[in-house]
């Protein structure tokens, strides 16, 4: 009686660990993806701040070169 409850849980283990696996594989493409596009996020934003202090300083110069 004791053999087929370990033998039933070893088995129900096994498949958990079977599901868990294949989760754990899928995630790991959308993980990269999410990475991907936040660093491509972040290239952006250093652009637009670097093109923001450009045309502050444009502004600033014009103001007083006037």
């Amino acid at each position: 009686m004791e053999e087929a409850v370990v033998s039933f849980a070893i088995e129900r283990l096994g498949d958990l660990l079977i599901a868990e696996a294949k989760f754990l594989y899928g995630v790991r493409g959308q993980v990269e993806d999410a990475k991907a596009k936040l660093q491509w996020m972040r290239a952006f934003l250093e652009r637009c701040r670097c093109l923001m202090s450009e045309m502050v300083m444009k502004e600033f110069a014009t103001a007083f070169s006037k």
